[in-house]
């Protein structure tokens, strides 16, 4: 159980990480600024304000403006979508997300360039089932690559993009929508009419620093270059993984605690069956005395006895806990295939505890019945029937 515990701390771990989990948000809470009658704000200029703070700040991360755009639809020759359309500035951002293709490619340089403004596309994997349904494929491999989208609606996009690229369906339990969602380059965003402001920046931070620190720095400085206006909130995902570390934690602690309880208890009845066993013996042991055993070949007998009895109990012990670990890894890397390798799991210190551990169980409860049947009086030991 210990050695699941761990994994799992390295899963959840690896999991927050593909799905930024160091990154930090910061976003205009516009429900306190209804509530408070707060003046409204337009966000941060991306190419005035945004390479300010950029930086005042770059010995510790980047900051992103996000350019996402809610309640477009979005039309194909076969189908229509409702999807998110996400901008892309940098490859970085592809890396942060792990995000690649199954069909086409990522966006070039050049099309990322802010003068770029290239109308192209990356779908998501549920968005291309439904924009490109597969029984109207063509028969290409690389259909839907190079069918044309036209991206409108009751938003403030109006443009055609052109498919490059399928990706990969990504982890979604953070974020359910996120296969449904479409990448379009910044550049070509903002050249057709997605505003120029942002009120909410991705704080991605450098690998030793703190997260939760760098977002609240970013949200303090942001808040006295604007006076204390407008209210904004932050959200740090490495705050719920701080949480979930804890508890597992907590589950480590819990299982080494029922674990010793279950040892001291299955100690006792290794002790009630000795007392049990020498009882019914006693013959035997007045036979081995009067043929010259000695008290301590009898205390010797029945110590190794007890340890016998202990160390088959934590052999059987340790085949139960590999064989719930690797269910629990199998499963696990069944449906999360790029954070869990399916391997056998085993961990050689657990086992030297177990071994151990049964060895000084079976010494600790065998004492008391070993004594006494080395100390039983040979007359009266032949005497019993």
């Amino acid at each position: 159980m210990i050695t699941l515990t761990s994994e799992l701390t390295v899963i959840f771990r690896k999991f927050f990480d593909t799905q930024g989990g160091r990154n930090g948000y910061i976003m205009y809470d516009g429900r306190t600024a209804d509530r408070t009658g707060a003046a409204r704000w337009r966000g941060i200029h991306r190419s005035i304000e945004l390479p300010a703070i950029n930086h005042a700040f770059q010995r510790y991360g980047r900051i992103d403006a996000l350019a996402e755009e809610q309640g477009c639809q979005t039309l194909s020759s076969f189908g229509t979508t409702g999807g998110q359309i996400s901008g892309i500035d940098t490859f970085a951002q592809f890396e942060e997300s792990a995000m690649g293709p199954t069909l086409g490619r990522l966006f070039t340089p050049l099309e990322l360039q802010p003068t770029g403004g290239a109308k192209v596309a990356i779908l998501g994997s549920d968005a291309a089932e439904t924009l490109f349904p597969k029984k109207y494929s063509d028969g290409s491999v690389n259909f839907p690559i190079g069918q044309v989208l036209r991206i409108g609606g009751s938003c403030s996009l109006n443009m055609n993009v052109k498919v490059v690229g399928i990706s990969k369906e990504l982890d979604s339990l953070f974020d359910r929508t996120i296969n449904s969602t479409i990448w379009v380059p910044t550049p070509a965003l903002l050249a057709s009419g997605l505003s120029n402001f942002s009120r909410e920046l991705a704080v991605i931070p450098k690998n030793h620093i703190n997260p939760v620190w760098f977002t609240e720095s970013i949200k303090n400085y942001l808040s006295l270059k604007t006076f204390n206006q407008f209210p904004l909130r932050t959200s740090v995902p490495e705050k719920q993984i701080s949480k979930i570390n804890v508890m597992l934690g907590i589950l480590g602690g819990l299982t080494l605690l029922i674990g010793s309880l279950c040892t001291i208890i299955g100690g006792v009845g290794v002790m009630n069956i000795m007392l049990v066993s020498i009882t019914e013996r006693i013959r035997e042991i007045g036979i081995r005395r009067a043929l010259g055993a000695t008290k301590n070949q009898i205390r010797n007998q029945f110590l190794s006895e007890s340890v016998f009895l202990c160390l088959m109990g934590g052999t059987l012990g340790v085949l139960g806990g590999l064989a719930i670990s690797n269910l629990t890894s199998a499963v696990a890397a069944h449906f999360f295939p790029k954070l869990v390798q399916d391997h056998f799991l085993i961990n050689g210190s657990a086992l030297s505890v177990a071994f151990f551990s049964s060895v000084f169980c079976g010494i600790v409860f065998g004492i008391m019945p070993a004594k006494r049947a080395a100390g039983m009086d040979v007359v009266e030991s032949l005497r019993q029937e």
